[in-house]
């Protein structure tokens, strides 16, 4: 086991087994991520002290970040006792995510790199609108394409946009939603 320590001094261990945010959750730790599979960016980190090695692709981060020594904590491993340049956020309160199965009633492309995706949510839902939510969209292997909210939902819809990508085309089939941030 290592022991990993953020800016505000909270630490943790990590076994060289699991990821630093597997590792920072399981401690009651929380570190800003969303994907878990090293696609997002959002658990974008430097690592001032010690070393780490990545499991999976990084492809949330750029060329440049990773010359500039930016990691991803969901994607790399500790190989020694490190230090983390990011804050543990325990103290903010966050809304559990939840996942319901939706169905991707429509889309629209809005400009050349921005989609607009339409939710049918199931009737009865209780689904809570939070300033700053955004959804996910869960494709094959668990692979998630992350999608701002547009509107206040309706009770049986939610208007989504986000950026368009070619390669994330085949995960607009999938009829599974994670709403996170509620």
């Amino acid at each position: 086991m290592f022991q990993v320590s953020t800016l505000n001094k909270k630490q943790f261990n990590a076994a060289a087994s699991e990821t630093l945010l597997a590792a920072a959750l399981r401690s009651d730790v929380l570190l800003e991520h969303s994907c878990k599979t090293g696609r997002c960016g959002a658990c974008k980190v430097q690592v001032p002290v010690g070393s780490t090695i990545a499991v999976m692709d990084e492809l949330g981060l750029t060329l440049r970040e990773k010359l500039t020594g930016w990691v991803l904590t969901c994607a790399r491993t500790a190989l020694c006792d490190l230090q983390l340049s990011v804050e543990d956020l325990g103290g903010l309160r966050l809304h559990p995510a939840k996942t319901i199965p939706c169905r991707i009633q429509g889309l629209e492309r809005l400009a050349p790199d921005v989609v607009l995706v339409r939710l049918r949510l199931p009737p009865q839902q209780d689904f809570r609108y939070h300033p700053g939510q955004y959804v996910d969209v869960i494709g094959p292997g668990g692979v998630r394409r992350s999608y701002s909210i547009a509107n206040a939902p309706a009770p049986d819809q939610l208007i989504a946009f986000g950026k368009f990508l070619a390669e994330a085309l085949p995960s607009f089939l999938i009829t599974q939603v994670s709403m996170l941030g509620m």
